[in-house]
């Protein structure tokens, strides 16, 4: 597994270059978000996977490539063999995982608010009592890594929310963080910038083989 990220107000970001580098498949998932950032965002995470893609001699710039959504939003890419994506994006940062297996990615920034109000429908009865027993100087960042490892969870096995956050225990506690009672995914919380909270839920026979920063410029 290779694991890109890319903050797209460093980027020199050729808008009009990128949407016609990219295939037709793509741009019409990007094409999905209104919002400027949330534009931005995925379109910097699809041309960084199409320019893997060709990179590594996966596929071609005639090869035609696309993107079957299973029935809870999980893209997948049509016809080419063991090649899993996923995307995340908080703030300026937008993440890419490409894997042989399944995997599911997530990045958020750790912004304080009242957990109190969230906690029941994120965190099960074994997490809530883990967390409620911490000092309030550990709560928020306790709150992102549960979160980050729960959301990377449920975009591995391709549910997404439709799973509820808190109907599963992921062992924060534990040596090896997993899931209770789940023996084919595994967990890396990955080291990133200040405030922020990085996971990824993978096969548990897969590893990062690298994480590489890209700087896009004209």
């Amino acid at each position: 597994m290779i694991i890109y990220f890319s903050n797209i107000n460093i980027t020199k970001l050729d808008e009009f270059y990128i949407e016609n580098r990219i295939p037709p498949n793509f741009l019409k998932e990007v094409r999905k978000y209104k919002k400027v950032l949330d534009y931005r965002r995925s379109l910097v995470a699809y041309y960084i996977l199409y320019e893997y893609l060709l990179f590594n001699k996966i596929i071609s710039e005639f090869t035609p490539v696309k993107i079957f959504k299973n029935n809870h939003g999980k893209p997948y890419l049509i016809g080419i063999d063991n090649c899993f994506f996923n995307i995340t994006h908080s703030g300026d940062w937008v993440a890419v995982a490409i894997s042989n297996a399944e995997v599911g990615i997530d990045l958020e920034y750790n912004e304080s608010f009242d957990f109190n109000e969230v906690i029941d429908y994120v965190l099960s009865e074994r997490e809530k009592i883990f967390f409620l027993q911490l000092s309030d100087s550990l709560k928020c960042e306790t709150f992102y890594r549960f979160w980050t490892l729960k959301e990377s969870f449920v975009k591995a096995i391709g549910t997404g929310l439709v799973k509820s956050m808190n109907s599963f225990t992921t062992e924060l506690w534990s040596n090896n963080i997993c899931v209770t009672g789940e023996r084919n995914f595994k967990f890396f919380e990955l080291p990133f910038y200040e405030n922020y909270s990085f996971a990824v839920c993978c096969n548990i026979c897969d590893n990062i083989e690298n994480m590489i920063e890209v700087k896009i410029s004209n």
